[in-house]
């Protein structure tokens, strides 16, 4: 069976998964490894505590007027070292 990429219909995909369903398996199985191992090695992950942001705006929100003070609050609350995060 010869498959043609330009006329894939969802039947067509239903049928050469279940004809190669060893190759699909073997296929997800290593995408879900590197997956992992990307996510275990990311230097997102080594980063020091620090305060949790919301996506898009990071710890705006958090800083306010008076900065100083927000630093301060987290140096008591996390320790010397922290990390946040700006947009």
């Amino acid at each position: 069976m010869s498959t043609n990429l330009a006329v894939l219909s969802p039947s067509a995909i239903i049928v050469f998964v279940q004809q190669h369903s060893t190759l699909v398996s073997w296929i997800l199985a290593g995408c879900a490894i590197l997956f992992i191992v990307r996510y275990l090695q990311s230097p997102w992950r080594k980063l020091p505590p620090g305060p949790r942001g919301i996506p898009l705006l990071g710890n705006v929100l958090e800083m306010g007027g008076k900065q100083w003070l927000g630093f301060m609050k987290w140096k008591e609350e996390f320790g010397q070292k922290i990390s946040f995060n700006f947009p």
